[in-house]
């Protein structure tokens, strides 16, 4: 609602230790591992009854473990990622005895405020490792929430379209449905 002001923390954890070529693995000759730690600030605060604005605020701790011809190699880094602010506008609402759900479009800008130029040993970190991107990427959602009694069931399309950032690289988009 109106002037609503709601502020919470995850935190995210990945491990990459296997290579996937289809749906099966396949060998991993440099025996990579990278694990990622994020802990995710999001602020959410309503204009109106129907719009509010969100604000992510990420921290990354990253790091990259390899062996390469007989070396051992360790990669790591850590810091405030891109931020990112999005709008999000309900266009409709459900209402008891009706058979539709809310229905929601969101706009977002990912800001390259994260640092992207991290180094180690006098040598650039590898761009999946910095904790920012160095690039100003989009992002578009459709969501729908039905309520069902007690439960709620939830459902988005998003695309987050990736620009081109520092170091000439450019992370790929993201389709998730």
């Amino acid at each position: 609602g109106i002037n609503h002001l709601r502020i919470r923390l995850d935190h995210f954890y990945m491990n990459k230790d296997r290579m996937i070529e289809g749906s099966s693995s396949v060998s991993n000759p440099a025996d990579k591992e990278v694990a990622v730690n994020k802990d995710l600030l999001r602020i959410h605060y309503g204009l109106s009854d129907n719009m509010m604005i969100i604000g992510f605020v990420p921290y990354f701790s990253k790091q990259m473990e390899m062996r390469k011809t007989g070396n051992h190699i360790e990669k790591d880094s850590s810091g405030l990622g891109d931020m990112e602010l999005r709008l999000k506008y309900r266009f409709l609402k459900q209402s008891p005895g009706k058979p539709w759900p809310s229905m929601a479009v969101i706009g977002g800008v990912k800001f390259p405020t994260g640092k992207d130029d991290e180094e180690q040993d006098g040598v650039l970190i590898p761009p999946p490792l910095q904790p920012g991107s160095g690039s100003t990427d989009y992002t578009f959602i459709l969501a729908g929430t039905k309520k069902l009694s007690k439960m709620f069931l939830h459902s988005n399309l998003m695309w987050q379209m990736r620009t081109e950032g520092s170091h000439d690289y450019e992370f790929g988009d993201i389709f998730k449905y």
